[in-house]
C-alpha cells in the first residue's frame, strides 16, 4: 500500500465517506505487509485528535465524560469501555497497560475513538487532510526506530 493510499484510507474514514472508504479498504486488505504501518498510523491519528480535543494532560474526569457522552454514530463493535479508556489514556502518554490487550480490541478501540473524537471536533477538508498528513509523516519518520505511542 502506498503512502498516498494510506492517507486516503484515513481521510475517507474520518470524513465519513464510507462508500469510497470501503473501496480503498478493500485495496488495503490486499496488502497485508502494510497493516502494521496502517495500525501505527491509526494510533498517530488518534493521538493528534486526542491532543487537539483534550490537550496534553486531560483529567480522568474529562476522559470519562467524553467516553460516557452520547454519540451521533453508533458503532456496533463490542469493545469494552475499559479498553477504550486505556487506549485513550495511553495514546495521551499516560502509563497505562495496554500490552496484554488483544490486537483486535486495541485497534477496534482506536478506530471507535477516532470516529468519536472527530464527531466532537468536526474536522473536515484542509484541517482533516493536514492532520492525516502529519500522522503519516510521523509514521514515515519513526519507521527508523522512533518510539511508538502505544
Amino acid at each position: 500500500m502506498t503512502a498516498s493510499l494510506n492517507h486516503r484510507y484515513f481521510t475517507l474514514f474520518l470524513s465519513r465517506d464510507f462508500e469510497a472508504y470501503r473501496d480503498v479498504a478493500r485495496q488495503a486488505a490486499k496488502d497485508a505487509p502494510s497493516s502494521a504501518y496502517r495500525e501505527r498510523m491509526a494510533v498517530e491519528v488518534l493521538h493528534s485528535l486526542a491532543v487537539r480535543r483534550f490537550g496534553e494532560a486531560p483529567s480522568l474526569a474529562e476522559i470519562d465524560a467524553f467516553l460516557a457522552a452520547p454519540r451521533e454514530s453508533t458503532i456496533a463493535v463490542p469493545i469494552p469501555m475499559v479498553d477504550r479508556e486505556a487506549v485513550l489514556r495511553a495514546v495521551l502518554g499516560e502509563r497505562v497497560v495496554v500490552r496484554g490487550m488483544p490486537r483486535t480490541a486495541m485497534m477496534g478501540a482506536t478506530m471507535i475513538l477516532i470516529v468519536h473524537l472527530n464527531e466532537d471536533l468536526r474536522l473536515s477538508g484542509r484541517a482533516l487532510d493536514t492532520l492525516v498528513g502529519k500522522a503519516e509523516r510521523y509514521c514515515l519518520d519513526s519507521a527508523s526506530g522512533a518510539e511508538h505511542r502505544i
